[in-house]
């Protein structure tokens, strides 16, 4: 009752979540399971979660108060499975109770709106059925409806419990089960997941949620998305270490006791980390921490023997890390705010509740309040005005929501647009996980403004052609049946040039531009003799095959660059730019940066300059002066920088007309005849 207070004291809803409401409000009112009115799309990729929100909403006809409760209650029942069912003694279970109001992860998202609570109770439903004795062919096929019923509320929780599924299965074999029995039981386990695969496949034309397109097809490498993963460990590291340190004690726990039958819970956290990693952790802080917090938990459930001074000095452990954060989960206060500069970190991972708590939390509503009530909703209502049908933008949860139906929401990140997510994400130094930027083709907004195809690019026209007819086509054509199987066959990939909409509205550059002399260093990046050019780069073309050694690059001295080189439709090699932050400079300034062999002796016929760092609010962001390549780095001459335009002379102040002299009154006749 004190961790559902606690929770209850913190509880808001986050942005994303109103994706998903929107969904449901729109099945509602009789248009579907979709996001934007008349476009069969899949914005969302838990419907078991979905399913139970609708529920709540036809009760109560409300989503904030009741979703808010709703979440509390489901991550409270899941608490109280690990705490008092499956804690072996009474101080275990304090401490688990301790731990988790303690982690601002597990409180922050014990509400939100999203699946978190749902996964936590379905994992400690299977903790419980996989513990309570030796599992045989019954109960596996138990856990296998409890592992598909989690995948319906996250796919990713395959990699969580998908270890003690298997596990279970091997000791029902172990206990005599035949394998004719296990595959039964995974057939009639996986019931709903099948049943649902099948509808979104008809219905939706797709067996993953139009989400997974969107993150997937982020053209990010895979180095660069790793590294992005670990900075998502030292985020929660700084700012919420007790979780942390939970993940890593429940981990270790079974290995330390050498208690086999948990041994699949610490696999699953294992496997679940590096799968994190990999992906590139997530932009909410602590959100993708839970779940495998929670399988921590229900493995330090498991230990046997704990005396007072042991839970003594576990306690006094736990509640000095967890007080340490600042703020911790007992405290709300001006601290729990922040403005969205200090929410973002440099590390491209935002601490979401303190960015919405002011507008979206329970703790700042009153009743002349409608919430949320946040300027994203504000401007959703302002889009819902007449003229205004087709509209692009970011974050579109509350703003979506509050727009209503009418509006038809084009989502850059492309996380509910179907023709967005299959093209690939636009080149961006700051980009964040989960959330890549498309390119709007031209003649996409006319198109849904006037349901007439108009898109000037002709394959993005046929391709939009195809995605149209399997999202807003008859249900049963079989032409839609076929567009169907060339979206999920790859035919998207095979149509598109990913190179063109991955660099879309690179500036493009002639060799001359830019090689006919040495910019001097220093010079100002709104000068004339550079060429500005934004986040996409710059793109040069050569007539004839280049065979360099050596090249001299003028660009920004304070950023880092990339140049890939081409040959044909080839990458041949890519060149890193360094800092010149010797320099100290404002503008450009000149590197000197000995080319790989290959590019002498293959040589490219094009080549690319990306930025990798972010200057934010400096117009023009990035300018390049001079790229020259071997001879011509010594025989170019140094350009003079352009005179000064002499400024104007201030013009003189217009010159008064001369007033006229006042008439004095006329004397009267007793002061004498003077004039």
């Amino acid at each position: 009752m004190v961790f559902a207070a606690l929770v209850l004291r913190h509880g808001w809803m986050s942005d994303d979540a109103y994706i998903s409401l929107r969904t449901i409000d729109n099945f509602a009112a009789g248009h579907g399971l979709v996001w934007n009115v008349g476009h069969r799309v899949q914005a969302f990729t838990h419907p078991l979660w979905l399913l139970l929100c609708g529920l709540v909403y036809a009760i109560t006809s409300e989503f904030f108060y009741s979703l808010i409760i709703f979440g509390a209650l489901v991550s409270t029942c899941a608490l109280a499975i690990v705490s008092l069912r499956l804690a072996r003694s009474e101080l275990v279970g304090i401490s688990l109770v301790l731990a988790a109001a303690l982690s601002h992860a597990f409180v922050d998202y014990s509400t939100s709106g999203l699946e978190n609570p749902l996964t936590h109770l379905l994992i400690g439903l299977s903790a419980w059925v996989y513990l309570g004795r030796v599992p045989d062919a019954r109960r596996f096929a138990l856990l296998c409806l409890l592992g598909g019923l989690a995948l319906l509320s996250r796919p990713d929780n395959a990699i969580l419990l998908g270890p003690v599924v298997l596990a279970a299965g091997v000791q029902a074999y172990r206990r005599g089960a035949t394998v004719k029995a296990l595959i039964r039981a995974v057939l009639l386990g996986g019931v709903p997941l099948f049943a649902w695969e099948l509808f979104s496949l008809i219905y939706y034309g797709l067996l993953v949620p139009n989400t997974a397109l969107a993150k997937l097809n982020s053209g990010v490498e895979a180095g660069e998305l790793i590294h992005q993963g670990l900075l998502y460990f030292v985020a929660t590291l700084d700012a919420d270490p007790l979780t942390l340190l939970i993940i890593v004690a429940g981990t270790l726990a079974p290995f330390v006791t050498r208690d086999r039958r948990m041994m699949p819970f610490a696999i699953g956290v294992i496997l679940h980390a590096l799968y994190l990693t990999k992906i590139g952790g997530d932009f909410m802080l602590g959100r993708f921490f839970t779940a495998p917090m929670f399988m921590a938990l229900v493995c330090l459930s498991q230990v046997k023997r704990v005396d007072r001074t042991q839970f003594g000095v576990v306690t006094a452990v736990v509640a000095a890390l967890g007080l340490s954060a600042h703020p911790n989960t007992f405290e709300i206060n001006s601290r729990t705010l922040s403005t969205a500069s200090e929410a973002r970190g440099e590390r491209r991972v935002t601490n979401t509740r303190a960015l919405l708590a002011k507008g979206a939390s329970l703790s700042h509503a009153t009743r002349i309040r409608t919430m949320p009530d946040h300027k994203w909703t504000s401007l959703g209502l302002r889009g819902s005005r007449p003229g205004h049908r087709v509209q692009i933008a970011t974050a579109l949860g509350f703003r979506g929501f509050s727009g209503g139906p009418e509006v038809h929401w084009i989502d850059n990140v492309a996380l509910s647009d179907p023709l967005l997510a299959r093209l690939p994400a636009k080149w961006r130094p700051n980009w964040m996980t989960g959330h890549f930027i498309r390119a709007i083709p031209k003649g996409y907004v006319q198109t849904l403004e006037s349901g007439e195809n108009v898109i000037e690019d002709p394959k993005i026209h046929d391709l939009y052609e195809r995605v149209s007819l399997v999202t807003r086509g008859d249900l049963w054509s079989v032409e839609r049946f076929k567009a169907i199987w060339w979206l999920n066959t790859g035919g998207p990939a095979r149509l598109l040039n990913e190179e063109s909409w991955r660099f879309h509205g690179a500036s493009k550059r002639s060799p001359s531009s830019i090689g006919a002399g040495r910019v001097p260093d220093g010079t100002a990046l709104d000068s004339k003799l550079v060429r500005a050019f934004g986040y996409t780069g710059v793109y040069v073309k050569y007539k004839h095959r280049q065979q360099r050694r050596e090249l001299e690059l003028s660009v920004n001295d304070n950023d880092r660059f990339e140049i890939r080189f081409y040959d044909g439709g080839d990458e041949v090699a890519r060149v890193p730019v360094p800092r010149q932050l010797e320099w100290n400079l404002a503008g450009v300034s000149a590197r000197r940066i000995a080319l790989p062999e290959v590019l002498a002796e293959r040589g490219f016929t094009r080549l690319r300059i990306l930025p990798r760092t972010v200057t934010r609010g400096r117009k023009p962001a990035y300018a390049v002066g001079h790229l020259l390549f071997d001879e011509d780095i010594e025989a170019a001459e140094l350009l003079a920088a352009p005179a000064a335009k002499p400024k104007p002379k201030p013009k003189p102040p217009a010159k008064s007309p001369p007033k006229s002299p006042a008439k004095s009154p006329p004397k009267s006749s007793d002061a004498g005849a003077t004039n």
